[in-house]
């Protein structure tokens, strides 16, 4: 899969290789690090961000990311909407669309399974 199939955040956006990733916010940051270790038993890791910031209709800003691992087999999406709580927080596992914490929800064997289809 790649990230052409899944439109780029919104907003001014800043991209590069995962070293340079902004902070994505407390809750974020803790999904991200707990990704990082779901996928470190399956030999992947994420590689590239996207990252975008931009003005919900109430004013507020949001922000919005897409990741990618070295394999291209795994994309992690934060989606946002306009309006507040409009979000997503997608995997997409090959071409396999989740929510992320029903991935957090799955054991290693489910996750295999997984990316072996």
């Amino acid at each position: 899969m790649s990230k052409r199939e899944i439109d780029l955040p919104r907003g001014e956006l800043v991209s590069g290789i995962i070293d340079e990733k902004p902070n994505l916010g407390s809750v974020q940051e803790k999904n991200f690090k707990k990704l990082k270790e779901t996928l470190e038993p399956l030999n992947i890791e994420l590689h590239k961000f996207w990252f975008g910031i931009f003005q919900l209709n109430n004013g507020k800003n949001a922000t919005n990311f897409l990741f990618e691992s070295k394999c291209r087999n795994i994309l992690w999406r934060k989606y946002e909407g306009l309006q507040p709580g409009g979000g997503q927080n997608l995997l997409y596992v090959k071409n396999h669309k989740i929510q992320l914490t029903k991935w957090f929800d799955m054991n290693i064997n489910e996750r295999m399974l997984l990316l072996q289809q």
